[in-house]
């Protein structure tokens, strides 16, 4: 009946306070990912080479991390404007939506080390992410 799906549909868009192990859990998630770059950014830093890590992938990645970010925040928004009052309530159902942010953020890092550090520390490579960020930024904007 319309009064179950109407119930139904303001449970989903105001979830209950999470418990504390799940909100633990998540951070535990998200510090997690962000251990995972820790020796590719590493590796480049220390051998002041990009030496077998293509600026073009390294881009390609980043591209499809941000459009990953764009449709999970897309398909939350209505989550996200229940959760105005209160974070921690929705935070269970935002990790994915903050890992693919870390994750965005750290292949942004990568891309930019990578166009630092010979041999693709060339004009072309730099115009390249100058021109590929421009684009993600806008898009993001859009």
């Amino acid at each position: 009946n319309l009064e179950t799906v109407v119930s139904l549909a303001m449970l989903a868009c105001h979830p209950a306070e999470p418990p504390d192990p799940m909100i633990k859990i998540g951070a535990m998630i998200i510090a997690a990912t962000a251990l995972g770059a820790i020796p590719q950014l590493h590796k480049l830093a220390s051998s002041g080479s990009s030496a077998g890590v293509s600026a073009a992938t390294s881009g390609l990645t980043l591209t499809f991390t941000r459009f990953n970010l764009l449709a999970t925040l897309t398909v939350k928004a209505p989550s996200l404007r229940s959760c105005a009052d209160s974070v921690l309530r929705c935070l269970p159902s935002l990790v994915d939506a903050l890992q693919q942010a870390e994750t965005a953020l750290i292949l942004l890092a990568i891309l930019l080390l990578v166009v630092s550090l010979p041999p693709n520390d060339g004009a072309t490579p730099r115009r390249g992410t100058a021109a590929l960020l421009l684009a993600l930024l806008a898009l993001g904007a859009a």
